[in-house]
């Protein structure tokens, strides 16, 4: 009496196995979007971004004989930290965007396939008149339901596990709950699993590919104020207009700081000063330069206007070697990632990173966080910004 509810139930639930797979790969699509968008995104705008170095050197370079020699190196050697980091930025944005299409076709083609039923499975569903004229009577006059339940009852008990465990967690992945009826952890699944490997082919590569781009726009701020202190103090003995672009394209730079790195207010108070410090002594010194050159006092004001372009040099150097300390990268699941740039916690999509290398700063205040099973915060799934946090050592 029950034949045609089972093979509607057979059918509905290979309906919905096949439903389930075209969520796993729905997945598998999301996840691999968010490296190959994102990629996508980068090369467009790292692609304007070199071809306006490109123009500053040939129809933006200044007149020969017009700013003093090391003025020209400072926009030189700006432009062309610029254009190397940029030009990195866009190689690894490629390798991490083919990278991670490519991973994701093969688990696409190869592991996570839509469950289609065989001939077998389909023949198993039916029920065929044959299957009662073949039964014992004691069967066809057993009474319903008490034999059944009584069957299910021993068969769960017998397959309890030692620690007490209910063995049909084995088959979560397939029902999306656990045993109590609760939606099972994503991250749990073996597809995810199985990305989450794959992910260490291409996560590298993405997070370098943003501070590289980070670091070519800092180049590039950098390289338009001296292009404005050359084209309006040396020029046009235009102070107050070179000093304001100055200014502005240095607070930009501190701002652009400001949202790709976690820092502490000390630390962003140090990185604008040495942003804003080298064009804007860079400006005195031109100033002083063009003083002179108005002046009884040539000779004083020279001599202090070429003292002081030493330390240019120095500031600069001083910035480039406190951003490559923020950019190395921390050892985490045999990974080295920059985790002091929030690109990197955005590929944290289902907290896998060690607790240990979580910065304590982003763990979320409201409601508290509960703590792992090893005693450790949980990861950056509900990471918060706080200003307090410490860069790690």
């Amino acid at each position: 009496f029950d034949g045609e509810q089972r093979i509607k139930r057979e059918y509905q639930g290979q309906t919905m196995r096949v439903k389930q797979f075209e969520l796993f790969r729905e997945d598998i699509r999301d996840l691999m979007n968010l490296t190959v968008a994102k990629m996508d995104n980068y090369l467009i705008v790292n692609t304007i971004q070199i071809g306006l170095v490109v123009v500053l050197f040939t129809e933006g370079r200044p007149d020969p004989g017009v700013a003093p020699p090391w003025l020209l190196c400072l926009w030189g050697a700006s432009g062309a930290g610029s254009f190397m980091y940029i030009t990195l930025c866009i190689w690894l944005a490629m390798h991490a965007s083919i990278c991670s299409h490519s991973f994701c076709v093969r688990m696409l083609t190869q592991v996570v396939r839509l469950p289609i039923p065989t001939k077998e499975q389909l023949d198993a569903a039916r029920v065929l008149a044959t299957d009662f004229e073949g039964t014992k009577v004691r069967e066809m006059l057993r009474v319903p339901v008490v034999n059944q339940q009584l069957k299910k009852l021993h068969s769960m008990v017998d397959h309890l596990n030692d620690d007490g465990s209910d063995p049909s967690d084995v088959f979560s992945e397939e029902t999306m709950l656990d045993a109590d009826g609760r939606p099972v952890a994503t991250d749990t699944l073996a597809h995810v699993r199985l990305y989450r490997k794959m992910q260490a082919n291409w996560q590298a590569y993405d997070a370098y590919a943003r501070v590289s781009m980070a670091m070519g726009t800092n180049q590039f701020l950098q390289q338009l104020g001296y292009t404005c202190l050359i084209g309006f103090i040396t020029e046009n003995k235009s102070i107050l207009p070179g000093m304001c672009s100055v200014a502005i394209f240095s607070i930009c730079a501190t701002l652009l700081i400001r949202l790709d790195l976690y820092l502490p207010w000390r630390s962003l108070i140090l990185a604008g000063v040495l942003n804003t410090l080298p064009p804007m002594v860079a400006g005195i010194s031109l100033i002083l330069n063009l003083a002179a050159s108005r002046s009884d006092e040539a000779d004083y004001l020279k001599l202090v206007a070429d003292a002081i372009v030493p330390f240019i040099f120095f500031l600069h150097i001083i910035w480039l070697i406190l951003l490559l300390n923020w950019a190395k990268g921390k050892k985490i699941n045999n990974l080295a990632l920059p985790t002091i740039f929030r690109a990197v916690l955005y590929l944290d999509v289902f907290g896998w990173l060690s607790s240990q290398e979580v910065p304590q700063g982003l763990v979320a205040a409201a409601g508290g966080v509960q703590e792992a099973e090893d005693g450790g915060r949980s990861a950056l799934s509900i990471v918060r910004e706080e200003e307090q946090w410490q860069p790690p050592a």
